[in-house]
């Protein structure tokens, strides 16, 4: 398994939750 693509998976993952985190508030 690629470092890299294990890296921005959990940014986009981060992101989203962020996005969701803000749209529920």
């Amino acid at each position: 398994l690629d470092a890299t693509l294990v890296a921005s998976y959990a940014a986009v993952r981060r992101r989203l939750r962020d996005i969701a985190g803000t749209g529920a508030a």
